[in-house]
């Protein structure tokens, strides 16, 4: 879309600085991604894996801690997107995302994945309508939950679980 008749394409252009050469910034995109649409705040998943155990990924009946391959696999899938003057776009050349992982000597491809319920992926489609898919499926409780607690937020003044992007993956909602 255009900047101009789809103001929802700001959610992208927003992430664009000099040091992405005005293209949007996968990196970015992946930490608002998480926190907007999955009320998960998995940002600190970008430098390092998470020893704390404040992250768990994985499924309720085997939870695992949050990793930094997690967090740019969910990068990947913004590799592709690219702005020009007709707006944002996926590139057909699908490129490869690249990231220097901790302690790694230098950069290495990483996958476009889910960082948990990747069975909700399809196949088909740009990665960023495959990742749409995936956030919007009927199964991915995480996406219900990040907007029942927005809407009533608005509706009430407050939200069921404050903050409104920090809702753990395998806590009850609403809370007790």
């Amino acid at each position: 879309g255009v900047w101009t008749t789809d103001p929802s394409v700001n959610f992208v252009t927003v992430t664009a600085t000099e040091n992405t050469e005005n293209q949007p910034d996968p990196i970015r995109l992946a930490g608002r991604t998480s926190r907007a649409f999955l009320a998960m705040r998995i940002d600190c998943l970008q430098c390092h894996d998470d020893h704390l155990g404040n992250i768990q990924l994985g499924t309720k009946g085997n939870p695992r801690m949050g990793t930094q391959k997690d967090f740019h696999k969910l990068a990947a899938f913004f590799a592709s997107t690219k702005t020009s003057f007709l707006g944002v776009r996926d590139d057909k050349k699908k490129q490869m995302y690249r990231y220097k992982f901790l302690n790694k000597k230098k950069k290495e491809p990483v996958k476009a994945e889910t960082p948990f319920l990747g069975a909700l992926l399809k196949s088909e489609g740009t990665l960023r309508e495959r990742l749409a898919g995936w956030i919007t499926d009927k199964q991915n409780r995480p996406f219900a939950r990040a907007t029942v607690n927005r809407i009533w937020a608005i509706v009430f003044g407050r939200p069921l679980v404050d903050p409104v992007d920090n809702i753990p993956l395998h806590r009850p909602f609403p809370p007790a």
